[in-house]
C-alpha cells in the first residue's frame, strides 16, 4: 500500500479522475456535468490526503464526464485506466458506415502493419535469434502492434455495421 493506504493500481484511477476532470474544463465545470460537486470530485481525484483514500467517482458519473474530456490527450481517461487494471487495450471504433474507399484503406493498413511488423521482428532475430528490449524500441514493435490492433478493430467494426445494416 502507498500514499493513505492506496495501491499503485488506486493511485493511477485517482489520477487518471484527475485527468477527466482537467480534460472537462475543471472541478467547476465537471460540477455542472454530473450529479455530484467539486467538492467530492476533488476528493476522488486526490490521491495525497489519506481522508480521500476511499473516495472515488462512480461510474455514472464517469460516463456522464468521460466524453466532455475528449480532447486531452490520453482520453478516454477513466475508463483506459480501468481497462488498463484488468488487462485490457482499448481502441476506439469507427462509427461512419464504411464506403468503398474505406474497404481499400483499411485493407492497406493491415496489411502495411503486418508487413512492418514482420520487417522489424526479422531484423531483432537476425543473428543471434533473440528479440531484446533495445531491439524492440529501435524497431518499434510495440506501437507497430498497437496500430495493427487498432486496424483490426476498425475493421472488424465495419463488418459489424455492414452486417447490422442487412
Amino acid at each position: 500500500m502507498k500514499a493513505g493506504g492506496l495501491t499503485p493500481e488506486k493511485i493511477a484511477l485517482k489520477r487518471a479522475t484527475g485527468e477527466m476532470i482537467k480534460g472537462v474544463g475543471g472541478l467547476e465545470v465537471a460540477a455542472m456535468h454530473c450529479r455530484v460537486g467539486k467538492t467530492r470530485l476533488a476528493q476522488a481525484a486526490d490521491a495525497r490526503n489519506p481522508d480521500n483514500a476511499e473516495q472515488f467517482v462512480a461510474i455514472d458519473v464517469v460516463q456522464d464526464l468521460e466524453p466532455l474530456a475528449r480532447g486531452r490527450a490520453g482520453w478516454p481517461h477513466v475508463l483506459r485506466e480501468l481497462a488498463t487494471s484488468m488487462g485490457f487495450d482499448l481502441v476506439e471504433r469507427p462509427t461512419a458506415e464504411p464506403d468503398s474507399d474505406d474497404w481499400h484503406e483499411q485493407m492497406s493498413e493491415l496489411a502495411e502493419a503486418g508487413a512492418g511488423i514482420t520487417r522489424g521482428l526479422c531484423a531483432a532475430l537476425k543473428g543471434d535469434r533473440r528479440i531484446t528490449p533495445h531491439e524492440i524500441k529501435e524497431f518499434g514493435l510495440i506501437g507497430q502492434v498497437d496500430d495493427l490492433i487498432g486496424d483490426a478493430v476498425r475493421l472488424r467494426a465495419m463488418l459489424k455495421m455492414v452486417e447490422a445494416g442487412q
